[in-house]
């Protein structure tokens, strides 16, 4: 009897790994769908460049409601309904986006950015609470994999695949097939159903869930399009600000003088949680914003083509997975400290970025493969350990909680990174075409001679002098504009370098604060 008990416990095991496995692909495809799709959805759909926007913030506000959310909703509903609730609305919404217009595009992208944040949150949890911690190592390398590596390293090959394809439509079809396949083979057991009386609780929570989604949409708006705002002149973004305020007070209040609370707040008393999600912000900031750059440069300054940007961005997944392995190994196996690997990977990403600033549009692939390589390595360690230090003290029953606030604080950080950094190549890239354009027209022998050489190489083609003059002046200008470029992104590459010079310090101070706050 005890062995055929062991062996359906080993079934269920085995038959849920595959279906969560399936859900977190589905919603890594997701990821990277709208980017994909920006030209071909303007193009069909005549959208506009605001409206674009609108949709990312409605998408990356929706991803954030759900991961604060679903631990919530799963003290109302019980959890194996609530998941599977969640992948059929995430295949139909897919499955809609195939006949989407301009009207319900809005509101579909809202439902699949909720049922995202709320699936990651839910399936990652579920890892925790169904199989036995000395394995959770090797199962949280297997999460990176599918969750952040598919998204992170391998969205700008999916995107050059698609974009050359002229096929957007037909990619609503794998999010949506992952997401039934998932639901077909997720086991099935009976859990206990939440109490009548918290049930009751869902109307105490639509003020409380209004005021958070309304703060969180508010903040999404302020960081999601960086490059578009001057951050300290724009009337509209002041009273943003306020707005965010206003709603995450009146949220913490109502939340304060709350019985029943909407997230369990007790999960920042544990040290590693605190020092995992203040970590996450930091490198969140770090991930994405060197993933939005190292886009922006290959196909701006290198002026590869999108496959080739693509390609070589997946040299970076490869060795992510390695040192992903590589972590969770001695972690599991040798019973390694995870906070060793936090110095390493912090290390390696600051000298990966620093490569990165070295690169002008003279560089090819292969220039390109050393700083890709040891940025996936320095992700790999520093994920692996977050992962394990913020969750190593967390119970069974916040898991949900812990895991929403942890993601959410990731992306919040790395939202933050790419606004800044857009920001700052924007203003910067003008300051820079306007000093090299001083220093040319300033009278140098040396340009005048090189100019009347092109000119003369030009005019042996049989245009006119005037024509030949004209195009000399095009290719100065996109000569200048190339160098402001180089110069801007590998500045922004030293930011994030600094940025981290900086952090280290104040991740040390956390950590001994905190430690000697709960020890107290």
């Amino acid at each position: 009897m005890n062995h055929s008990v062991k062996n359906g416990r080993h079934y269920y095991r085995a038959w849920l790994l595959i279906s969560l496995f399936f859900a977190i692909g589905a919603d890594a495809l997701w990821c990277a769908s709208l980017t994909m799709l920006n030209n071909d959805l303007q193009g069909t759909l005549h959208l506009t460049k605001d409206q674009l926007g609108q949709l990312e913030v409605i998408y990356t506000a929706g991803k954030l409601f759900g991961w604060l959310a679903i631990g919530a909703i799963l003290r109302l509903i019980n959890r194996s309904r609530c998941y599977r609730s969640l992948l059929v609305i995430y295949a139909l919404a897919s499955l809609a986006m195939m006949v989407t217009n301009a009207q319900t595009i809005f509101g579909l992208r809202l439902v699949q950015g909720v049922c995202a944040g709320a699936l990651l949150s839910l399936a990652q949890a579920q890892l925790f609470q169904q199989y036995p911690r000395r394995i959770q190592p090797m199962l949280q390398m297997g999460f990176a994999i599918v969750a952040v590596a598919s998204t992170i390293n391998l969205q700008t090959y999916l995107q050059a695949l698609f974009v050359e394809a002229n096929a957007w439509r037909e990619l609503f079809i794998f999010p949506s097939s992952f997401a039934l396949i998932a639901l077909l083979i997720y086991p099935a057991r009976t859990h206990a159903n939440p109490s009548s009386e918290l049930s009751k609780q869902f109307i105490r929570f639509i003020p409380r869930y209004s005021l958070l989604a309304a703060a969180i949409y508010s903040l999404s708006y302020l960081v999601q399009r960086g490059e578009r705002w001057d951050w300290l002149n724009n009337y509209w973004l002041r009273w943003d600000i306020i707005a965010i305020f206003t709603f995450a007070f009146s949220f913490a209040l109502i939340e304060y003088f709350s019985k029943v609370k909407l997230l369990r707040w007790k999960i920042f008393a544990t040290t590693p949680f605190a020092f995992g999600v203040f970590v996450s912000l930091v490198a969140g900031f770090a991930l994405f914003g060197s993933t939005y750059l190292i886009g922006i440069y290959t196909l701006s300054v290198m002026q590869m083509s999108f496959i080739a940007a693509g390609k070589a961005i997946v040299p970076g997944c490869l060795s992510f997975i390695l040192c992903l392995y590589l972590a969770a190994y001695f972690i599991q196996y040798r019973h390694m400290n995870p906070i060793i690997a936090v110095p390493l990977g912090i290390g390696l990403i600051i000298f990966a970025v620093y490569l990165h600033s070295l690169q002008n549009n003279q560089s090819g692939w292969l220039d390109l493969l050393y700083p890709v390589l040891v940025r996936g390595a320095g992700m790999g360690f520093l994920l692996m350990a977050l992962t394990m230090i913020t969750f190593s003290a967390i119970k069974n029953a916040p898991m949900v909680d812990a895991i929403g606030v942890f993601s959410a604080c990731r992306q919040l950080g790395g939202l933050i990174g790419i606004a800044v950094i857009e920001s700052y190549a924007s203003q910067f890239k003008i300051q820079a075409q306007s000093v090299i354009n001083g220093y040319l027209t300033s009278g140098s022998a040396h340009l005048e001679q090189l100019q009347t050489t092109i000119v003369t190489a030009i005019q042996s083609a049989h245009p006119s002098f005037i024509q030949a003059q004209q195009l000399n002046q095009y290719l100065l200008n996109q000569a200048i504009q190339v160098r402001a470029l180089t110069i801007t992104y590998n500045n922004a590459f030293m930011i994030i370098a600094m940025m981290f010079v900086f952090a280290v310090p104040m991740i040390i101070s956390v950590k001994i604060a905190l430690a000697k706050l709960i020890k107290t």
